[in-house]
């Protein structure tokens, strides 16, 4: 039987299709890390910046969001964070096409290179949390 401890959530906002990189928080330029929006937990974080980061670049209007690179069922945090552009969002039942890469890829590569973030290569991360999980 498993038994979770803490907060886990199982809406469809946990589930992402994202086309950008992988980063770790040492690697985030000092401008971002020191311009973060204060820990909503009130400094009783558990170490995932990636929710103040996403928040940074919504409030800058870079066109980029962030996701966190948690295991929401070991409970393990992750110094990283995914950044890039949603290319799709899971729903039960429902079936998208992802449009072009290439041209993802660009936009990408030149949204991050704005915040002085250099990224050659672009990977498709994929993050899915279904409702039968609990």
């Amino acid at each position: 039987m498993k038994i979770r401890n803490g907060f886990v959530s199982n809406s469809s906002s946990s589930s992402f299709i994202v086309r950008g990189i992988k980063i770790s928080y040492k690697k985030l330029p000092k401008d971002i890390l020191k311009n973060l929006p204060e820990d909503p937990d009130g400094g009783d974080s558990d170490g995932d910046m990636s929710y103040q980061i996403d928040e940074y670049f919504e409030n800058k209007r870079t066109g980029l969001i962030c996701k966190s690179t948690r295991d929401f069922f070991d409970g393990k945090v992750k110094p990283e964070v995914i950044i890039g552009i949603e290319v799709g969002d899971f729903e039960d039942g429902v079936v998208f096409e992802i449009e072009d890469t290439m041209n993802i890829d660009e936009k990408v590569i030149s949204k991050l290179k704005k915040l002085g973030i250099e990224a050659e290569k672009l990977s498709t991360f994929v993050q899915y949390i279904s409702n039968d999980n609990y």
